[in-house]
């Protein structure tokens, strides 16, 4: 049996979460063949990608589709040579949310079509994820032609690829607050199908259904209020 990564406690302290459609909390569309990825991308997300937007905000979906497929091979490569267990080919991707206050400005809350799932990193087997300060898709970008796709991607270690320990590390040197006092933001990818849990969590998992509903999390704390 792997043993569990042991990371310090400031990392330890915090959530992974993600938005999701309705019951399917560790679904990703690079999974699907491409017709039907890319009309489910085309209906929950389109403006995703490059380039200008049309005059409605949204972007072509079929060169996003190819822009993802190539970032997360890209991603995969990375993440075995950052000695990642690869359980599944393509990641799942999280936000690493710092506290109540983080989750609610995550920009992933979720509404009628959606939910969201969290679940505190003290409870996980980190062994096969992978972390990059902002999002990967931007990194991989950044890697391959050093120019940036976020305006906000000003974040140190770009295009580089963690492990937990190696963000661990990253974090003791660079704070998790930033000095103008907002969080860096940290991308998760779990190559897994579903995440492996090395101790019973409180909540497993913690799902968020509708804008005004509330849900307790680790020591009783409210992670979203209505």
């Amino acid at each position: 049996m792997t043993q569990p990564l042991i990371v310090r406690p400031q990392f330890t302290d915090c959530f992974v979460t993600r938005g999701h459609s309705l019951g399917k909390p560790y679904d990703v569309v690079t999974r699907l063949p491409k017709d039907e990825a890319i009309k489910i991308c085309e209906a929950i997300w389109p403006a995703r990608g490059e380039g200008e937007p049309n005059a409605d905000g949204h972007r072509n979906q079929t060169d996003y589709w190819h822009l993802r497929v190539a970032g997360d091979n890209w991603l995969r490569e990375q993440a075995m040579v950052a000695g990642v267990r690869i359980d599944d080919a393509w990641p799942v991707a999280f936000l690493v949310s710092l506290d109540q206050e983080h989750n609610q400005m995550s920009g992933m809350q979720p509404n009628g079509k959606s939910e969201r799932v969290t679940h505190a990193i003290r409870d996980l087997d980190l062994s096969n994820w992978s972390f990059t300060f902002d999002d990967s898709i931007a990194n991989y970008v950044f890697a391959k032609s050093g120019r940036k796709v976020i305006s906000k991607l000003s974040d140190p270690l770009q295009g580089r690829i963690m492990n937990a320990q190696q963000l661990s590390a990253a974090l003791g040197q660079n704070g998790i607050i930033k000095s103008d006092g907002t969080p860096h933001f940290i991308e998760a990818q779990m190559w897994a199908r579903k995440p492996t849990f090395i101790a019973a969590p409180d909540v497993r998992p913690i799902v968020f259904r509708g804008m005004n509903k509330a849900a307790i999390g680790h020591d009783g704390v409210p992670l979203i209020h209505g």
